[in-house]
């Protein structure tokens, strides 16, 4: 580190309120180094040491807010001046509870200016910052104090969870379905309900609202074999204290019921606690979008403090390998930045599914947030649209780091390409045409890492170096959190730290692929892209290929129609796989599907070709199968033809 005893930091945007600042200090004979952002101002601070800092508070990338904290968390007691425009007295006390020692509105008076370098240069009033840890687990709660209803029909589960909780001393007690469960409830006995969604009688989500009107004091949780953000929403709304993926059971079923008495505790002897519950909220946000953990991403997460704001979640689209993800770090690390967080990913959910693409994702998100007057508390996002089948990619990135692609040499030297990452961050301006977007293709195996600011690009390359056989495809799981831990073992932690790790295969399948966004135009160059496939090595013997191509033209319209519901930024996959037996086409659309043997029922009594019905009785017709898997439509075609080898 270099150190300057005489040198003042100034951190504004504007390069007049910089300059002004700079003549004043200048006469007094300070040294004065510049900054135009928050990043800038982390980053020269780790260079040299100053006396002084005048920190503007609102700044693209990063503003004066953030920074302050970052400064804070360094362990650095240096006089910070907060510099504003908004001088109001709550956005004096926002400066000081972000770790300033002082408030100096804007415009500049010089006399104030002159008062502030005297007072504060020669460290006669330095705020020591002391920021208090909020634990979560509480050592004086007895969980034989909160006896647990747990509602579960499947004997085989119900012993498995009881075995669970009962390990961890809570009195367990189990009832088969929804309806007996609220009989139970009557009893008053039972402080903590814990059930399935899916019961017998009453539903899990139906209990939930009975027991809110009645017995709000209950603690009341949900766990589902499979995440659906419209079922979360509703839950949410209904007041649930958590909802507990069935797969993560055994690892957070303890934890989340802990952290709700947790804040029970808190609330009954009145101290604040709405960072935990936000947090809480977060928690459950954080992960994965698939039922289970796939092969190709793995994501890790390290919050620097309970209320945070940073995140990670991936998306599978379809059947054919569409998936999303998204890393995203909110600003500060307070109960606001934790609640920003949680409505970011709720407006996430809701609009995920019919806008795909990651640039049109950003504007509606932006454009949200402006609406709504968060942009104070901005966010910075990496979102990726990722054709796995195809190692295809769109990504997107408002004011977050670039993701780096490395893969090894056959001498187990290493390659990395490093993405275009910045841009500005989501809700600070209302402009759309600040984010950054770009598309990739993969012609090597290798891995791609998505990241937050709390990581650092050669932070990253310097752990996989030390140890490559991390690249190797079988060491995949888990490698998000082997990385930070690296990190953590080396230094110590000054961010939200998110790291998600995409596995690239480097090849794409046998299968044929043709994507496009909803329309009718779409649907014709689909099926001419189709019928040039369609070549006579391919074709399957004894079949009629007109009746396959009108066949293949209606189950797009129906994705087209039904499925996608005529939105023109939702996406239509076609796939074309061939064997020696059979002809397999598969399209998929982002709708949630349809039950074709309700749909068979309904067309059973006609006796010729009809276009509508979701274009089934040509489908069925035509081809010698018909499947449907939740958004993807199969037509499979037999070669009725013997191969001889």
């Amino acid at each position: 580190m270099i150190f300057k005893k005489n040198s003042i930091l100034v951190v504004d945007d504007n390069p007049f309120n910089r300059e002004l600042i700079s003549h004043i200090a200048k006469e007094k004979g300070f040294k004065i180094v510049e900054a135009s952002n928050g990043k800038e101002a982390i980053d020269k601070i780790k260079e040299s040491n100053f006396v002084l800092v005048f920190m503007d508070m609102i700044m693209p990338i990063m503003d004066g807010y953030e920074a302050t904290r970052k400064i804070r968390s360094m362990g650095l007691d240096i006089p910070i001046i907060a510099v504003s425009a908004m001088s109001f007295k709550q956005d004096r006390q926002k400066s000081l509870e972000a770790g300033c020692n002082d408030f100096l509105p804007k415009p500049l008076n010089t006399t104030d200016l002159e008062d502030m370098i005297e007072k504060y240069s020669k460290g006669k009033s330095k705020q020591e910052i002391d920021t208090p840890t909020v634990k979560y687990f509480v050592q004086n709660i007895n969980f034989r104090d909160f006896p647990i209803l747990l509602v579960e029909e499947n004997d085989g589960l119900c012993k498995k969870y009881i075995e669970i909780l009962k390990k961890s001393g809570f009195e367990v007690t189990r009832v088969k379905n929804g309806s007996e469960a609220f009989e139970f409830i009557k009893e008053e006995r039972f402080k903590i309900i814990l059930t399935n969604i899916f019961t017998p009688g009453i539903d899990g989500l139906g209990l939930l609202i009975l027991t809110r009107r009645q017995y709000p004091q209950i603690l009341f949780f949900i766990y589902t074999p499979k995440y659906d953000p419209d079922t979360f929403q509703l839950a949410i709304q209904q007041g649930v204290n958590g909802i507990i993926p069935q797969y993560q059971f055994e690892g957070s079923a303890i934890r989340m019921i802990e952290i709700a008495l947790h804040q029970r505790h808190q609330e009954e002897v009145k101290q604040t606690s709405t960072s935990n519950m936000i947090k809480i909220a977060q928690d459950q946000l954080i992960g994965f979008g698939c039922d289970v953990q796939c092969k190709f991403c793995d994501i890790a997460y390290y919050s620097l403090k309970e209320a945070g704001g940073d995140m990670a979640r991936c998306r599978h689209f379809n059947k054919e390998g569409r998936c999303g993800i998204i890393v995203a770090d909110v600003a500060g690390h307070d109960v606001m930045s934790s609640y920003i967080s949680a409505i970011f990913l709720g407006m996430l959910l809701t609009i995920w599914d019919k806008n795909q693409n990651p640039m049109e994702l950003f504007k509606i998100i932006n454009f949200e947030l402006n609406k709504f007057g968060y942009n104070e508390t901005h966010v910075c996002a990496t979102a990726i649209l990722w054709d796995r089948n195809r190692n295809k990619m769109k990504i997107a990135t408002a004011g977050n780091p670039g993701g780096i692609f490395i893969n090894k040499n056959p001498d187990g030297s290493l390659n990395y390409k490093e993405f275009q990452g910045g841009g500005m961050a989501l809700g600070l301006l209302k402009t759309h045409d600040l984010f950054f977007e770009e598309e990739v293709s993969f012609d090597k195996e290798g891995f791609l890492f998505i990241f937050s600011d709390g990581i650092e690009k050669e932070q990253l390359l310097h752990i996989i170096a030390e140890n490559p056989s991390m690249l190797d495809k079988e060491n995949f799981c888990g490698i998000s959190q082997k990385i930070l831990d690296g990190v953590l073992a080396k230094e110590k932690q000054k961010d939200d730290m998110v790291l998600a790790t995409l596995y690239i295969r480097g090849e794409a399948t046998s299968k044929l692929h043709y994507g496009f966004l909803s329309s009718y135009e779409g649907v014709d160059k689909a099926c001419e892209w189709f019928n040039e496939n369609l070549t006579h090595e391919n074709f399957p013997k004894g079949k009629d290929k007109d009746l396959i191509l009108l066949a293949v033209r209606e189950s797009l319209l129906n994705a087209v129609e039904h499925g996608n519901k005529y939105n023109n930024n939702a996406y239509v996959d076609l796939s074309v796989s061939f064997s020696p037996k059979e002809l397999k086409i598969n399209i998929s659309d982002e709708g949630a599907g349809f039950s074709l043997n309700d749909k068979i029922k309904q067309i059973d009594t006609l006796t010729d070709i009809r276009i509508g019905s979701r274009g089934l009785p040509l489908m069925l017709l035509a081809s010698d199968k018909v499947e449907v898997d939740g958004g993807t439509v199969s037509l499979i075609f037999n070669n009725n033809v013997e191969v001889i080898s």
